[in-house]
């Protein structure tokens, strides 16, 4: 399941894989990537366009707890604000949205992709409270011991990956934040970063 999905990059990656999966729900409102991506992957068995409007109860008596989840709020809900001000402040809730999903649904595991910019935002404080409400039980190995009100159980572990580092010739930087269920394996480590090889003229096509 993903929200904010896009195009579907994240379905491109399992393809590449060669991961195969039943696409549950996945979550867009821009309309032109709505097109693109039902060009492109399988129909999910829930498409929605707003977010709030996710029938996560359905979803979970019908299917269950999912494998995975892949959130990627809009850089404009990184303000705390739609905590505090309910959901009539549009910029803040988009990640409280997510939240909500991983409280009641219980992925195995989830995935949040973002602009690097979300670690400076307001002080700091945004990305601190994303890591206090998404890993209850510990931040990049170290253990929680007083987890925070609301925190779902969940081991995270973030890092900020840039594309240039692992093949893809651009610089890109992007934070990860990986959480994994308390009761799954949760032996987890980033890829080793790689020479980069290719050039740009090497992956544009010729017209």
């Amino acid at each position: 399941g993903g929200q904010f999905s896009g195009v579907g990059a994240f379905d491109s990656a399992l393809d590449r894989l060669g991961i195969k999966y039943d696409n549950i729900y996945q979550a867009e409102l821009d309309k032109y990537a709505r097109l693109t991506y039902l060009h492109n992957h399988k129909s999910p068995k829930y498409y929605v366009e707003d977010v709030n409007n996710t029938p996560i109860e359905e979803i979970t008596e019908k299917y269950g707890s999912l494998d995975i989840a892949m959130f990627s709020p809009p850089c404009q809900s990184f303000s705390l604000a739609g905590k505090r001000l309910g959901k009539d402040d549009k910029r803040g809730i988009l990640f409280f949205n997510s939240h909500e999903f991983i409280t009641k649904n219980e992925p195995r595991y989830f995935i949040f992709e973002n602009v690097k910019g979300l670690l400076s935002d307001d002080g700091g404080k945004t990305f601190s409270e994303w890591l206090h409400l998404l890993g209850g039980k510990s931040v990049n190995g170290m253990p929680i011991v007083f987890p925070y009100d609301g925190a779902v159980p969940y081991h995270v572990y973030w890092k900020v990956l840039n594309a240039k580092d692992f093949g893809v010739p651009q610089n890109r930087e992007r934070v990860f934040i990986i959480g994994i269920r308390d009761d799954v394996d949760n032996d987890f480590s980033f890829p080793k970063e790689v020479p980069l090889t290719k050039r740009l003229k090497d992956v544009l096509e010729s017209e």
